[in-house]
């Protein structure tokens, strides 16, 4: 067996408008623009047309040309993102909401801590906390005295 791959067709560029928008915009184009012409070539166009796309339906070819349908898929697309950015923006304030909610929570906790530290000063005092004199004890040997110059 020979997995040769060279007989496969690569898929042709897909030609026109791709979203619904620019789509919709092309077909009303051409509606314009055919409704310019007389009857008779007006008839001619629109023959040649369903021959076309014809031809591409049968290629597998999608045609984006029905604009009450081209409209309609404009429509979805805009709900769609209208729906996404509304949950964007609740999951933005969901997180704001969050930030102060913790900050919120941190500040009672350090004020209660506050409270509870400031109640015990009615209660014992640290070891020679009474003595007035505010100098450390017991230095490094050979250097008790103090250097006046």
């Amino acid at each position: 067996t020979n997995a040769d791959f060279s007989g496969l067709q690569h898929a042709p560029h897909k030609k026109g408008p791709q979203d619904p928008r620019t789509a919709l915009e092309a077909a009303q184009n051409k509606q314009r623009r055919v409704s310019g012409y007389d009857a008779e070539k007006r008839a001619d166009i629109a023959e040649k047309d369903l021959w076309l796309n014809a031809k591409k339906r049968a290629h597998g070819e999608r045609v984006r040309d029905d604009t009450s349908l081209l409209k309609k898929a404009l429509k979805r697309k805009e709900k769609q993102k209208g729906k996404s950015e509304k949950a964007w923006k609740e999951r933005e304030e969901a997180v704001v909401k969050g930030k102060e909610m913790k900050q919120k929570k941190r500040e009672d906790n350090l004020r209660k801590r506050r409270e509870e530290k400031g109640g015990n000063k009615g209660g014992k005092k640290k070891a020679g906390a009474g003595k007035g004199t505010g100098k450390k004890k017991g230095g490094r040997p050979g250097f008790e005295g103090s250097l006046k110059a």
